[in-house]
């Protein structure tokens, strides 16, 4: 069993349990600080805010799984569920302020006009994602999710590997989530015309790899910092580009038939926007996928999970074997 409390002095001290232990505090808290202010609907910030709690709840749990003894009932599907439902009403959010902010401004009136029927049926369908997400944060599957959350807090239980420290393991818990991300189908869609659903699903993976570095950013360096900037860069990308594709079905949708193509300032800068995602992306995949960046990304992690990383070179203890010590300099130097 741990305790909460600050990072001890000696870095291994710290056990794995413990530090994630400081993460489901600080997104449980966060959760039950935000539920007023998002059932409140005043602004839209505040569900923005819990979404990402509940996000890195969620990665937080599932990436030091063993190392936790958690109750049944905080169960990664129940989080799931409630996830989508802030998910769903943020991504209308979304929606609505790029049309409101990005689009209609450069419109003629005529268009403009047009455009209403879709601005209402978003600001309906808000709506009703608003009292689903109220039915959900009041709901008692909820509050007994938060409430078995809470108890484990207050005597918190970890498996034998909880108890390990924590700077002996830290490439192992970045790992999981980046082991395979190279390998998803998703970095070979580089147009419009292929199986854009794969891409879609490589955002989710993109942000799983850009939360799993981030929890851990404490403990590593600023070469594992520009990965999660890196992957958080990909996730936005293909976020807009998936907000594009839902809004021109949403336009299509409300609009008469063929009535988008009867405006043509509207159809010019969907399509303007749609076709730079795509090329920004095209460029980054291309980038990424080159053998000497998925090389790099290992030489990183590794790199910043060794105890002495923080240590000028000069300073590490060379091996005594004749020879060894000219090897390991090089290795220092060249940062492998």
């Amino acid at each position: 069993m741990a305790c909460a409390g600050k990072a001890p002095a000696d870095p291994r001290a710290l056990t794995n349990g413990a530090f994630a232990l400081g993460l489901i505090q600080r997104a449980s808290r966060r959760l039950v600080d935000l539920q007023n202010e998002v059932v409140a609907n005043r602004d839209p910030e505040p569900l923005h805010q819990m979404r990402v709690a509940m996000r890195r709840l969620r990665t937080a749990l599932r990436q030091f799984a063993p190392a936790l003894e958690l109750p049944e009932a905080v169960r990664d599907q129940r989080i799931a569920r409630v996830a989508r439902r802030l998910g769903l009403a943020r991504d209308l959010d979304v929606l609505r302020a790029h049309l409101e902010a990005s689009v209609l401004p450069k419109l003629p009136a005529a268009e403009r006009q047009q455009l209403e029927p879709v601005l209402r049926q978003l600001q309906r369908e808000r709506q009703h994602t608003q009292s689903q997400v109220e039915k959900t944060l009041r709901s008692g599957s909820y509050l007994n999710l938060l409430a078995h959350l809470q108890r484990w807090q207050k005597a918190p239980q970890f498996t034998a590997l909880g108890h390990q420290p924590l700077r002996d393991w830290l490439t192992e818990w970045q790992a999981p989530e980046l082991v395979t991300i190279f390998q998803h189908p998703g970095w070979a869609v580089l147009e419009p015309d292929g199986p854009v659903e794969d891409v879609h699903d490589l955002r989710k993976q993109c942000k799983h790899a850009r939360y799993s570095l981030e929890n851990l950013l404490s403990q590593t360096g600023p070469r594992c910092r520009g990965w999660a900037g890196r992957f958080r860069g990909l996730q936005d990308l293909l976020g807009e580009l998936h907000d594009l594709e839902v809004l021109r079905r949403a336009i299509n949708d409300q609009l008469p038939a063929g009535s988008l193509a009867d405006l043509p300032i509207l159809a010019q800068l969907l399509e303007q926007d749609y076709q730079r995602c795509w090329q920004r992306w095209g460029l980054e995949a291309t980038a990424l996928q080159q053998p000497q960046r998925r090389r790099q990304l290992w030489r990183d992690l590794l790199r910043e999970s060794s105890p002495d990383w923080r240590r000028p070179w000069w300073t590490v203890a060379l091996p005594r074997r004749p020879g060894a010590g000219t090897e390991a300099m090089q290795r220092i130097l060249s940062g492998s």
